[in-house]
């Protein structure tokens, strides 16, 4: 195991722990945020230029309402995941993330000319000021949107895949074997520590149930996710996107 892969999957088992920890604060902040956008949009459906064409100004109000609905439908996913997570629910969830990332390709598709229509439909004095807000809490809510779906995906797909004594030993691995969070200059130490731990644990629990690679592919990328999914994991790994 090279010192990179063992650091990566290191920061992996870290954000793992890091999302059980703060899952409901960071839910909280995405209902927030969500409930934001919802209310900008809702004030631009209002504020459109009488000058425009009855067409136009339907299509601009059609496009944020679908923004809209989008917004809370992949919001709704996520609770439910939660609850899911909560209640250690072991049932498939493959259906629950396909449309999960049809609403995000939709979502992508919808906000890409969205700056461009308001111009046209905004009035001047108004528009700079709402394209500044809908770019600032977009660009806080869609990353925040994907780290905790990609967490919710790795959470449910261990609850599906593990039965309750290996899930049990897994936790205590997590909770017990690995630190809150580390600088880069205390990454070669934790390196050993972690690499020393996770032998224990094969060596102890692991013989012949293969549970601990089970677990490392979960992390690899088991979770069906799109491109765009995984670089924003990564970047959540490595500590670019806040807290999540």
């Amino acid at each position: 195991m090279s010192n990179s892969s063992t650091i990566s999957e290191l920061n992996s088992v870290i954000a793992i722990k890091k999302f059980r920890q703060d899952m409901d604060r960071n839910f909280s902040q995405l209902v927030e945020i969500e409930s934001k956008i919802r209310g900008f949009n809702n004030r631009a459906i209002d504020r459109v230029f009488n000058t425009g064409s009855a067409m136009s100004i339907a299509d601009w109000k059609a496009k944020l309402v679908k923004i809209n609905d989008a917004i809370e439908s992949v919001t709704h996913i996520l609770e439910n995941g939660k609850r899911k997570i909560e209640s250690n629910d072991k049932s498939d969830n493959s259906e629950m993330w396909v449309k999960f990332d049809a609403l995000m390709i939709q979502l992508e598709k919808e906000l890409e000319d969205l700056p461009q229509m308001s111009v046209n439909m905004i009035p001047p004095s108004e528009n700079i000021e709402w394209q500044k807000e809908m770019r600032d809490s977009e660009g806080v809510f869609l990353p925040m949107v994907v780290a905790y779906a990609d967490a919710c995906r790795v959470e449910l797909l261990i609850r599906e895949k593990y039965s309750a004594e290996e899930l049990k030993k897994l936790n205590e691995f997590i909770q017990s074997k690995t630190p809150s969070d580390f600088s880069k200059e205390e990454a070669i130490h934790y390196e050993q520590d972690y690499k020393s731990a996770v032998a224990e644990f094969i060596s102890e629990f692991d013989k012949d149930k293969n549970l601990w690679d089970r677990f490392l592919d979960i992390l690899a990328g088991g979770t069906h996710q799109l491109p765009s999914e995984r670089v924003m994991l990564e970047r959540w790994i490595v500590g670019e996107k806040g807290d999540l």
